[in-house]
């Protein structure tokens, strides 16, 4: 099964949420991978001296689709 891994940017207001920029950063082809790949974003900017904004959410989905 082929993994992506999304980042999805959220606009954040006292009365609304909303998806201000979406993407997909890669694809695996299992969990694991797509995992350690997110893990290390996380690493990265930490090794940086800095933080993934909160309002930066990254996950793994697996892409589901029907044979042709």
């Amino acid at each position: 099964m082929t993994w992506l891994l999304i980042m999805v940017v959220l606009q954040i207001s006292p009365t609304d949420t909303f998806v201000k920029h979406s993407e997909v950063i890669d694809t695996f082809y299992n969990d694991r991978e797509c995992i350690k790949a997110m893990q290390d974003i996380f690493a990265k900017a930490r090794a940086e001296g800095t933080e993934v904004p909160k309002m930066v959410n990254f996950g793994c989905v697996p892409l589901k689709g029907r044979g042709i």
